[in-house]
């Protein structure tokens, strides 16, 4: 059995999934975000996108990826991505040489309202975020759908009926 791999937007619930997996599975949990802060020594994902750019960042993301699949060489893993990754073609091809992908969808509507309570995401300008988000979910539901072995529609379930679905599928 491969490696699991959860992409999606921001706020889609991959690293919620992922933990919830990891406890079930008895499975090593890495979150690719949290691997740039660890290996590359950022605070943050958000940090490391202001400090690296858009380029460098999408860089950090791809070597992240391959320290995933280093890891997965040893061991299973369930691995939560950055909700950007779509947008970086080398590091989904690495995520998909050594996982089963999972695209966790869930409708744009939703994920905008998730993230603006936190505040406007560095990724949207301040003058139309609504319109831009719309144009991102677009591309992006499009990359994720075309590089996923499986597609979870999220709308109005719980990260436990979620989870209880990944597993019945592998």
């Amino acid at each position: 059995m491969k490696s699991i791999v959860l992409f999606g937007l921001k706020h889609s619930g991959k690293s919620s999934v992922a933990s919830c997996l990891s406890r079930r599975m008895g499975l090593r949990c890495v979150d690719t975000d949290r691997l740039i802060c660890e290996e590359f020594g950022f605070k943050s994902a958000r940090e490391a996108f202001k400090a690296r750019g858009k380029t460098g960042f999408k860089d950090l993301e791809y070597r992240a990826c391959v320290v995933a699949a280093e890891l997965a060489r040893r061991e299973r893993l369930i691995v939560a991505t950055g909700g950007g990754i779509a947008d970086n073609s080398p590091a989904m091809e690495q995520l998909s040489s050594f996982a089963a992908t999972i695209y966790l969808r869930e409708s744009a509507d939703v994920l905008y309202e998730r993230f603006m309570r936190k505040g406007r995401p560095a990724f949207l300008s301040e003058e139309k975020p609504a319109e831009e988000w719309a144009r991102i979910y677009a591309r992006r539901d499009r990359l994720y759908a075309s590089r996923a072995s499986l597609i979870i529609e999220c709308s109005n379930r719980s990260i436990e009926e979620i989870a209880d679905e990944i597993e019945y599928a592998r």
